[in-house]
């Protein structure tokens, strides 16, 4: 990473963390400083996220991919207490070319290497479907057998990293079942909150 692009990022997280202290200091009358408050893990997942974003997705290991999901966490996880809009302002910047970069490159690594059945039943908790199958091309079907845990189903087309391809429908195989197709918005597994990336304004 050139020093440019580290100051910029710098500044950018210091700014982030600024205009949060500003919204709290009206409920606390003294805050730390700045410059002390930049956690060692979030700057280490920004800059491994950076040497990510400049290598095909293919060309890394699943490992690799779960390093990269792991460091996306802790920066949504950092923009999320901060309240940081995800606007275009924020994409804009440095910190936020780097976080979209990131979101980008796991959707093409999904692409490229789908999720596993254990990884998306993961995600989708508390909502068990009976059957869970990839049916390729980012397509996956989750199926329940009678009686419908309509709960299930409500949770499953509510997550927010969730597509759902089309109405909940009565499979010919499955009578008085129920199944849901869909495909998963960001590869980020790892966190228990995903968040939706939109790459227009």
């Amino acid at each position: 990473m050139q020093t440019s692009s580290r100051a910029g990022l710098v500044e950018d997280i210091r700014s982030i963390i600024r205009q949060h202290f500003g919204e709290l200091r009206q409920f606390a009358s003294s805050m730390p400083s700045v410059q002390e408050q930049i956690p060692d893990d979030l700057w280490v997942s920004v800059e491994q996220l950076f040497r990510v974003c400049d290598t095909e997705p293919a060309t890394l290991n699943p490992r690799s991919q779960q390093d990269a999901r792991q460091c996306l966490t802790t920066v949504d996880r950092f923009l999320k207490q901060m309240n940081q809009p995800l606007d275009a302002e924020f994409r804009a910047s440095s910190l936020g070319q780097i976080w979209l970069r990131g979101h980008q490159w796991l959707q093409e690594a999904a692409q490229i290497q789908p999720a596993s059945i254990r990884d998306i039943r993961r995600l989708i908790v508390p909502s068990r479907p009976d059957v869970l199958e990839y049916l390729g091309n980012g397509l996956y079907e989750a199926k329940w057998w009678k009686p419908v845990p309509m709960m299930d189903v409500e949770i499953l087309t509510r997550t927010e990293s969730i597509d759902v391809c089309g109405e909940p429908f009565e499979p010919v195989s499955l009578p008085n079942g129920l199944a849901v197709r869909f495909s998963v918005l960001i590869a980020d597994l790892a966190q228990s909150a995903p968040v939706k990336v939109s790459v227009e304004d």
